[in-house]
């Protein structure tokens, strides 16, 4: 029987006031992470990214259109897909 009062005397004095009793909070717990962007804030930040991808598009562009020769220039003219882009590199007059 003496044993049985140690056990619970030791158990008692190891497991008293630590996280994991009822209704007291746990120490090591991670903060929530942060919300989810809003619709507004998600468009925007696509939106930089777009505007950055067509500013770097542009420079590369013309950074190629002042070093094409002519045969660059015709491969070019006959993989472009838009008008705008066939008048870019100056693909009106070829086939």
């Amino acid at each position: 029987m003496s044993c049985l009062l140690l056990l619970l005397v030791v158990l008692t004095a190891c497991g008293g006031g630590g996280a994991g009793h009822p209704g007291e909070p746990a120490a090591n717990f991670a903060t929530a992470p942060p919300p989810p962007p809003t619709l507004e804030e998600r468009n925007r930040q696509l939106n930089d990214i777009i505007e950055f991808d067509r500013d770097i598009q542009l420079a590369l562009a013309v950074y190629l259109n002042h070093r094409l020769t002519t045969k660059d220039r015709q491969f070019l003219c006959a993989v472009l897909h838009t008008k705008a882009a066939k008048a870019y590199f100056g693909c009106e007059g070829q086939p």
